[in-house]
């Protein structure tokens, strides 16, 4: 979710067309106790929504896309019309925050968006699934994602929080979540996704090979 102006009336995860995402990914063992930390909070903590979420990173064959550290990737919402498609540009971190310049449009039709995208090069190379719980804590957006391979708190600061006040910001939103231990994940959900299952073929082949 990048920083501009959303759209009141759109259901959570609304489409964005700014130019920089800013946030933190924790990973958790279990999302429940940031739920009810959150609920606890009251009217300080407003519930967004849920996405099931479908999500297809696009790159060339030679995955140039990725050799400049770069992301495009369409994301399709169960119950929803069309996909949102999302450029990424490379990420850099600063003060525990990563940033990176994002642009974003929401499609129509996805069979035309891949069509188009397949006749410049660009297709499916990677996708995964996420449920994603939002809730507007403050000047941030917690995004509580659900993934075959674990759970996540996402921290999105919101344009509401200024650049040099961004340290305060977070260290503040992770306090009332509970999770200053929650180790802090730099890596994308495809990247981890890809590692999981690595993790999940190794450990096939050697249960396997142990029963022979």
């Amino acid at each position: 979710m990048s920083e501009s102006e959303s759209d009141p009336a759109a259901p959570a995860g609304p489409v964005n067309h700014g130019a920089l995402e800013r946030e933190v990914k924790l990973a958790v063992d279990s999302l429940d106790p940031v739920e009810a930390r959150l609920r606890a909070l009251g009217a300080g903590a407003v519930f967004l929504g849920v996405e099931h979420e479908r999500n297809d990173v696009l790159d060339t064959a030679r995955e140039d896309v990725k050799a400049r550290g770069e992301r495009l990737r369409i994301r399709t919402i169960a119950e929803r019309p069309g996909v949102r498609v999302t450029w990424k540009g490379p990420a850099g971190v600063r003060a525990g925050v990563r940033r990176r310049e994002e642009r974003e449009f929401q499609a129509d039709d996805r069979e035309a968006c891949v069509a188009v995208l397949a006749h410049l090069g660009l297709r499916p190379v990677r996708s995964y699934t996420k449920v994603r719980a939002s809730w507007r804590l403050g000047p941030v957006v917690v995004c509580l994602d659900r993934l075959p391979f674990g759970a996540f708190v996402e921290i999105e600061l919101t344009p509401a929080v200024r650049e040099d006040d961004e340290a305060r910001a977070l260290e503040q939103a992770v306090a009332q979540l509970g999770l200053a231990g929650a180790p802090r994940v730099q890596a994308s959900y495809a990247r981890l996704q890809q590692e999981w299952r690595a993790a999940l073929r190794k450990h096939t082949r050697s249960a396997g090979a142990g029963r022979r």
